[in-house]
């Protein structure tokens, strides 16, 4: 235990190190964020494509990964738009880009949600827990 505590602390040390000296170097810490967000983003629809190649066809849990994934596009690309404008410092109308990107995430974050709540209903023990609930409330009064 003592030595993934350890490993975890190294590891840690490093990630920071290497941060701070990614930011010295860039001299631009929004940008260094930008991009490293980006990263970041790959590697989440990286997944997010892996978790759905392997579900069901139809089924309402892949259904619900395609918003996401759409989600995390949208939001990818809010992320590049914002970085480029870092870079190439845009002005005016090409800012409007940025909005477009964030509200369509907000679109599908909303479609995402309705069907969460939808997966709820069909996965949910709602019922179950009711029974069981009235079962041990009972039980309670058949012991006092």
């Amino acid at each position: 235990m003592l030595g993934n505590i350890l490993k975890f602390l190294i590891a840690l040390f490093a990630i920071v190190l290497g941060l701070f000296v990614i930011i010295k170097l860039v001299g631009n810490v929004e940008l260094v964020v930008g991009i490293i967000s980006l990263t970041f983003g790959i590697l989440a629809i990286i997944w997010t494509l892996k978790a759905r190649s392997i579900l069901s066809t139809g089924s309402s849990l892949r259904k619900y990964t395609g918003n996401f994934l759409m989600c995390l596009i949208f939001i990818l690309l809010f992320s590049i738009w914002d970085t480029m404008a870092r870079i190439l410092n845009f002005q005016g109308i090409f800012l409007y880009f940025e909005y477009f990107f964030i509200v369509m995430t907000y679109m599908v974050f909303v479609m995402a949600a309705y069907q969460i709540l939808y997966l709820g209903k069909e996965f949910g023990f709602l019922k179950e827990i009711k029974v069981m609930k009235k079962a041990i409330k009972e039980k309670k009064l058949k012991t006092k």
